[in-house]
């Protein structure tokens, strides 16, 4: 097989109807096969999140048959995840004083031991072995990712799926339009972009919430309706909302008979979306690195002076919210037990507390890594060197996440990622001396 852009040619194997397989890593589209090395010059894998509109009339029910047959997707979800995870957990191995190291996961087809088992145990899936598939292979790789401290350290535990694992649709069995919305209130028609796919048995058409604050998503919509990006997976979950949304379009109850949560449907969509074009000529490498009085400490090759980034309110608020829960867990002690139906409300509280919390948290990561990578792209480098091993300025944060985010962002811009090895070597700090005070005290 010959890659149509750079010539590259390998040995490709056969399928049972004789056809070539694609080697790992390479594409087709449109007729035109590209090697992995190709594609990724080419495209991007991403993933663009719509909350579903309500108050919309939908196309192949009501809201209340939505909802069922979405909690009971997630049901059956929850549970073939699980059942994969166990079947693993089977024949793999454990561990013995003779062995000197961990032995790979001996080889299991969970697809085809799953279509073994008796039709009415799996009569639910019909017409969606594809989404079945789909989930057993993430079950797969969360086991893999998580096998080494489960069987060789033994210090973790099986991983479980709780209730409420997205709802998987494959990329042939669900297409994106637009459709139009009329809004009673404002008494205006505007248009609204769409997803249709196919659940317990309806083909359901479901309008997405649009806006000036979605235009990322908006823009790779747009690409999938006109097919310059390559259509991926899509997946149906729910995210908690506050108590006060009128977006929300269901409650769930906590575990336990607690409070009900008011929780909205999300779509996920994952599609491969073409690289920007370079429009004007770059150069150079922004170094940034962590530091020990301030976030981000930027410097280009020919710069004085670095740029800093401190975001002080961001620690204040992790500070503050650490200060908060310990403060609850010291009312809870043994002294002051509580019977159970004021435990449940403490919950309540307690979830609320820390979902509000991560809602602000997430509000200001996005918000730093899109000021690094405009900041990045104004200037006209070409690649950002990224090293977050300093990590005293504030320990609590979500380093990885913050790190996740910022290069999403940088790589969207149409620059260059690169993470710097750990060496083992310390900052210099950028101002000042050492100090270990509470930013909330200072």
């Amino acid at each position: 097989m010959q890659c149509s852009s750079c010539a590259k040619t390998v040995e490709a194997k056969r399928t049972r109807a004789s056809n070539e397989r694609l080697p790992r890593g390479w594409k087709r589209h449109q007729d035109v096969i590209y090697c992995s090395e190709c594609w990724r010059q080419r495209y991007r894998l991403r993933a663009v999140t719509f909350p579903v509109l309500t108050g919309h009339p939908l196309v192949g029910g009501s809201q209340k048959e939505l909802w069922e047959a979405l909690h009971q997707a997630w049901a059956h979800t929850s549970r073939l995840a699980n059942w994969a995870v166990t079947e693993l957990a089977k024949v793999d191995a454990v561990r013995t004083p003779a062995m000197e190291k961990m032995p790979p996961l001996p080889k299991v087809n969970l697809y085809r031991q799953w279509n073994d088992q008796p039709h009415h145990e799996r009569a639910w899936w019909d017409g969606a072995a594809n989404s079945a598939a789909a989930i057993l292979q993430a079950a797969q790789s969360k086991y893999l990712r998580r096998r080494h401290g489960v069987i060789w350290r033994q210090n973790e535990a099986l991983p479980r799926h709780r209730y409420g694992v997205p709802f998987p649709v494959h990329n042939a069995a669900w297409s994106a339009a637009y459709v139009e919305v009329r809004n009673e209130e404002r008494r205006r028609t505007y248009r609204a972009p769409a997803i249709c796919f196919n659940l317990a048995g309806k083909r359901w058409q479901l309008a997405l919430r649009g806006g000036p604050e979605r235009r990322r998503q908006l823009a790779a919509f747009a690409q999938i309706v006109s097919g310059a990006a390559v259509q991926g997976e899509l997946a149906l979950y729910r995210r908690r909302s506050s108590q006060g949304a009128h977006r929300s379009g269901g409650s769930e109850r906590t575990p336990g008979g607690g409070a009900l949560v008011p929780t909205r449907l999300m779509a996920k969509l994952v599609a491969w979306l073409p690289q920007p074009v370079q429009e004007r000529r770059r150069q150079g490498t922004l170094q940034v690195r962590t530091g020990h009085r301030a976030l981000w400490v930027a410097l280009g090759p020919e710069d004085q002076e670095p740029w800093l980034l401190h975001l002080e309110h961001l620690t204040r608020l992790i500070y503050r919210h650490r200060r908060r829960i310990q403060n609850l867990a010291d009312d809870t002690k043994a002294e002051r037990r509580r019977p159970a139906r004021r435990r449940k409300k403490y919950q309540a509280l307690l979830d609320t507390i820390t979902y509000r919390e991560q809602c602000r948290e997430n509000a200001e990561y996005e918000r730093a890594s899109a000021w690094l990578a405009s900041y990045a792209d104004r200037r006209g480098f070409e690649a950002v060197a990224y090293d977050d091993r300093e990590r005293r300025y504030c320990p609590e944060l979500a380093w990885a996440k913050l790190r996740d985010l910022t290069r999403r962002k940088v790589e969207e811009r149409g620059l260059l990622w690169v993470d710097v090895a750990a060496s083992g070597e310390v900052a210099e700090e950028e101002d000042g001396p050492e100090s270990d005070a509470d930013p909330d005290e200072a």
